[in-house]
């Protein structure tokens, strides 16, 4: 509760001795070339347990190389 009445102090790009073309999308080192949007999620596997199904859990783990 303290911490929700604490002053903030804000710092300019001058106060830090930096120059404006050096921070944000001017002085960034990145390109932006593509933005796309996500594959949509697939569905899972569903296992049936018919007696086997830890066996079937486990065999699916190792082949993620999990277990």
């Amino acid at each position: 509760m303290a911490a929700k009445n604490k002053p903030v102090d804000q710092v300019t790009v001058a106060d830090l001795g930096l120059d404006a073309s050096q921070v944000g999308w001017a002085g960034a080192r990145q390109e932006i070339t593509n933005v796309a949007q996500a594959p949509a999620r697939e569905a899972g596997e569903k296992f049936e347990d018919d007696g086997t199904g830890a066996d079937k859990v486990v065999a699916f783990l190792e082949q993620l190389k999990v277990v």
